[in-house]
């Protein structure tokens, strides 16, 4: 049987940072090694999803919701997609911690009983959360501690990341692991 893993973002647009690029650098990674990957990811109205399309060509299944509005990235089929892609995931790899696709996402893989690993990619970090202080303690209070309390477990890029975020007293397996590094896309080398 093949281990089938389901992604969870907010965007797979390039322009948006480094969460799309890792995100989709790792999931191609695991479809050519054989894994049934799938990503699920919301879009804005002029997002360029072209990371949906790289994916593509790896062989991993991608749902685009959308367009997403507000600040939380909602759409009145985002919850019914992810409860239906969860059910058929083995595992669910949800990435940052901010928006609507997140939060249910690990509501759901919870009800479904599915592990979920969450990759907060430096986003609970101190700097981070000082950045629109008051909002990120809002939601954190409302949504975010018990979705952190959720999770199986935590990935870090770095050991920095971990020890940043272990202030929170976080119930999920610490687990760092670097970011890969695609070589081809600096071929050629000067």
């Amino acid at each position: 049987m093949t281990l089938s893993v389901l992604h969870v973002t907010t965007t797979l647009d390039p322009l948006s940072g480094g969460t799309s690029a890792a995100l989709a650098g790792m999931a191609s990674a695991q479809a050519d090694a054989g894994l049934r990957v799938r990503v699920l990811s919301t879009h804005t109205q002029n997002a360029k999803e072209s990371f949906a399309h790289n994916l593509r060509e790896h062989g991993v299944d991608v749902t685009l919701v959308g367009p997403a509005t507000g600040p939380l990235l909602r759409h009145r089929t985002l919850e019914p997609t992810l409860r239906q892609q969860i059910a058929e995931a083995d595992i669910v790899h949800v990435h940052a911690v901010w928006e609507e696709p997140q939060h249910l996402a690990i509501r759901l893989s919870q009800a479904l009983n599915k592990p979920v690993v969450l990759s907060p990619h430096g986003m609970l970090d101190r700097w981070s959360l000082a950045q629109s202080r008051i909002k990120k303690q809002i939601y954190l209070a409302w949504r975010l501690r018990g979705n952190l309390r959720r999770v199986t477990a935590l990935h870090y890029t770095t050991e920095e990341e971990r020890e940043s975020v272990s202030r929170f007293g976080l119930p999920g397996q610490p687990v760092v692991i670097p970011l890969g590094l695609d070589l081809h896309e600096f071929n050629p080398l000067p």
